[in-house]
């Protein structure tokens, strides 16, 4: 039963994703200076500096998201692949739920890239979790569900 809800969840936000890109029609103009993030709350070293030059990846998820409790391993998993290609990944928890239960979900999920308490993005979006891949310069190149097959090139093309 817990795979088929997941399984729906990500549908639905496959979905949402989908009818978001069609009606944009593209990646906005934005760069990562543009995001405004919060503080770390997971104890990971972060400095929004440290992301100069660095492909990176911003996602707003929240922790009683099902899709977005389906995205943190395979985040957690991107990451230990492409550090050495100097990817970064930030996590912008989007939902109110107490320190306690964020930090158990991030635990569970091994996650060992910073986690901010709020943060805003300049680009409007309905429904989490919303990925925003920027490349070595800041640019924003593609945003939209970490579900979507496009993500997967989006992030290839970050990494060359």
């Amino acid at each position: 039963m817990k795979t088929y809800f997941f399984g729906l969840a990500i549908v639905a936000d496959l979905l949402v994703g989908m009818a978001f890109a069609e009606e944009t029609g593209k990646t906005p103009d934005a760069t990562l200076d543009q995001f405004t993030l919060g503080e770390v709350m997971n104890g990971v070293a972060f400095q929004k500096d440290d992301l100069k030059g660095k492909p990176v990846i911003l996602e707003f998820w929240g922790a009683h998201c099902p899709p977005c409790l389906a995205s943190l391993p395979e985040l957690v998993k991107l990451q230990r692949r492409n550090e050495s290609k100097g990817l970064k990944i930030v996590g912008v928890h989007s939902q109110n739920v107490p320190d306690e239960e964020i930090l158990k979900v991030l635990e569970k999920a091994k996650v060992r890239y910073p986690i901010l308490r709020k943060g805003q993005s300049p680009i409007p979006f309905s429904g989490i979790p919303r990925v925003f891949v920027f490349d070595r310069t800041g640019k924003l190149t593609w945003q939209g569900s970490p579900h979507d097959g496009a993500f997967d090139k989006a992030v290839r093309a970050i990494l060359k």
